[in-house]
């Protein structure tokens, strides 16, 4: 009888240190749990930051090449001095059209 007794307040005692060790784990995980949910908005706001920085250096750099090719508006004028020539470029009706003259003392 008397290791029966025995056995069972060591059987109480690894119950009470499984309960103790259960509501540690318990704490753990809502912890975790908590963490998790912080790092999982953290990574979200940083990859929709990412997509927004290079959607505009992407349309940024389709503009200017947009802008480049196409040369502003369609019946833009636009005079290119080199070297003691006068290069005339003309856009218009969706032709280019290049004069190259030598500049007098009428035009300059």
């Amino acid at each position: 009888m008397e290791d029966n007794v025995k056995t069972m307040v060591n059987n109480m005692d690894d119950v009470e240190k499984l309960e103790k060790k259960s509501t540690n784990l318990k704490e753990s995980a809502v912890l975790f749990q908590k963490d998790a949910k912080k790092t999982e908005s953290v990574m979200f706001w940083r990859k929709i930051t990412l997509y927004i920085i290079i959607t505009l250096v992407v349309g940024m750099l389709c503009g200017v090449s947009i802008f480049h090719f196409v040369g502003g508006s369609e019946d833009s004028d636009s005079t290119v001095v080199k070297e003691e020539h006068i290069y005339d470029y003309r856009f218009t009706n969706g032709t280019l059209s290049h004069n190259d003259t030598i500049p007098t003392a009428e035009t300059e």
